[in-house]
């Protein structure tokens, strides 16, 4: 198991002990942010853009 997979792999277990299922989506954002492609703050503004109540 890479690294990647294995720290998507935990943060999942926690979410999950905490009733938070991720979605794919979720570890899809996840992988992109571990892996260099995309900034945490990148990922928070477009979650931030997807929610935001105008």
């Amino acid at each position: 198991m890479k690294n990647t997979d294995r720290i998507i792999s935990n943060v999942c277990a926690n979410m999950r002990m905490e009733n938070m299922i991720l979605t794919s989506e979720d570890k899809t954002r996840l992988k992109r942010c571990l892996e260099g492609e995309s900034s945490y703050e990148d990922e928070v503004c477009k979650l931030v853009d997807k929610y935001k109540c105008v």
